[in-house]
């Protein structure tokens, strides 16, 4: 007993000599300015969280023209301009909407990360992506970052705000299992065309028409450099030309916004488009005509 009396008091001791030793040294360290990288690092941190805390917002949430409903189970936005029977109807089971007669799977399967359906909706034409969650082991993820489909929605949603030829986002689903996003759902306007690949292909000469839908391109790419977004994917088959010989570019999924640094933005925006350029390397026809795209950005 003796012996667990005296081990206390030492044990107290010990903290307050160790204190009485760590102060004088911080005020010293600090008088001489040796802790400023560690308040620096401290504010860039909380900075980058607040910056993270505002982009990671899910878009449309609080927006007079967005509902917005959220239970433990499920989390949906979607634009109140769309047919409400519609919405409904999808929230209450997507899946029976994706297997029946009226879907067509354009890209992936069931199974795969993400996959592209076309659905018949009351008479109406959508493009549904479907996201499948990482397995279990990876899920932690999703507690330092958005699910793809939460980043792909807001990217959408982005595009759709700067007025940009682009398909318009509608509807943002996503199933919740312990906190952790299982599947979501992104359905968004259908837009009837080829890719630009495709049109190129079937009018190889530069006529009036060609050089029209050349320069809707350039001007799609001008606007995006006005937003300073880059698009992440830029190809000739994210490029839609309709029967009317309009221009929309598709596919929003991995594209950002760069608030700083445009310097860096115009280098990640110039190999882009060159990305773009080199897929008609193979017409120098096209590729001449094309090449106004990486002089839009210079």
């Amino acid at each position: 007993m003796k012996k667990f009396r005296w081990k206390i008091p030492l044990r107290f001791t010990a903290v307050g000599f160790a204190i009485a030793l760590f102060l004088p040294l911080l005020s010293v360290m600090n008088s001489h300015q040796m802790l400023r990288p560690v308040s620096l690092a401290t504010e860039r941190v909380v900075k980058v969280a607040r910056e993270f805390g505002k982009r990671g917002a899910l878009a449309g949430v609080g927006k007079p023209g967005y509902q917005h409903v959220k239970t433990s189970a499920q989390e949906v936005v979607y634009s109140k301009g769309i047919d409400q029977q519609m919405v409904e109807h999808f929230v209450f089971d997507p899946e029976s909407v994706l297997q029946d007669g009226y879907s067509r799977l354009l890209k992936g399967d069931s199974t795969s990360e993400k996959s592209v359906y076309r659905v018949e909706m009351n008479r109406k034409s959508y493009i549904v992506k479907r996201f499948q969650s990482e397995a279990k082991g990876k899920r932690w993820k999703h507690l330092i970052r958005h699910s793809r489909a939460h980043l792909a929605w807001n990217q959408g949603v982005a595009a759709a705000e700067h007025q940009f030829n682009a398909p318009k986002p509608y509807l943002f689903l996503e199933q919740a299992d312990r906190n952790s996003p299982k599947v979501s759902y992104i359905v968004m306007e259908a837009i009837e065309g080829v890719s630009l690949r495709e049109f190129m292909e079937n009018h190889p000469d530069p006529s009036l028409y060609v050089r029209g839908v050349v320069h809707q391109v350039v001007d799609i790419l001008k606007e995006m450099e006005g937003a300073r977004m880059v698009h992440g994917d830029l190809h000739a088959g994210n490029f839609l030309v309709d029967r009317r010989g309009k221009v929309h570019l598709i596919d929003f999924d991995h594209s950002r916004q760069y608030q700083q640094g445009a310097l860096f933005y115009q280098n990640v925006h110039r190999k882009e488009c060159k990305k773009l350029l080199d897929c008609f390397d193979s017409n120098p026809v096209q590729y001449g005509l094309i090449e106004q795209l990486v002089n839009a950005v210079e």
